[in-house]
């Protein structure tokens, strides 16, 4: 299916602008949160996206599903606290909000292969994994492979190690 993004709101006006301008021309600049909020809530087809830091989701979350959004794509992650992101998820099924977390990874055709093989149990089933990565940052990649490994294994994580570098200045 099509998508076509209708309007864009940042604080970074600018920022706004050159997103327009790079992937749709016809959107239109929004400077109120609150007025994209209430487009949104009366589109039946409209996904409000919520792109902004972590810190920020639960309020702009919170806000859209109380004017009358029911459906959010969200960049991960969902939130900054446990808190946070089960009160997102009890707002989210209280009010029947269809909610998707950016984790788009287990979607990609390398990740179904090796989820086809591990469900078909030509390997047998796996104990533990390991994953290493480079300098991506843990707060930016960490999500990502935890929803993955809970994809590939259909289980709960039980105990992560982790080993930290030096600090880079």
């Amino acid at each position: 299916k099509e998508f076509k993004l209708r309007e864009v709101c940042d604080l970074n006006e600018s920022a706004a602008h050159s997103l327009i301008q790079s992937f749709a021309p016809k959107a239109k600049y929004q400077k109120n949160y609150l007025e994209l909020v209430e487009s949104a809530a009366h589109s039946s087809k409209g996904i409000l996206i919520i792109a902004t830091t972590a810190k920020s989701h639960y309020s702009l979350f919170k806000t859209a599903v109380e004017k009358g959004v029911r459906k959010i794509f969200l960049e991960k992650p969902l939130s900054v606290s446990l808190e946070e992101g089960r009160a997102m998820i009890e707002l989210a099924e209280k009010y029947n909000v269809l909610v998707n977390v950016d984790h788009v990874r287990r979607w990609l055709s390398p990740i179904e292969g090796v989820k086809r093989i591990l469900n078909s149990d030509v390997i047998g089933r796996p104990v533990s994994a390991s994953y290493v990565f480079g300098r991506s940052g843990f707060a930016m990649i960490g999500t990502h492979i935890f929803d993955l490994f809970r994809y590939l294994f259909d289980s709960d994580i039980a105990r992560v190690r982790g080993h930290l570098d030096d600090i880079i200045r």
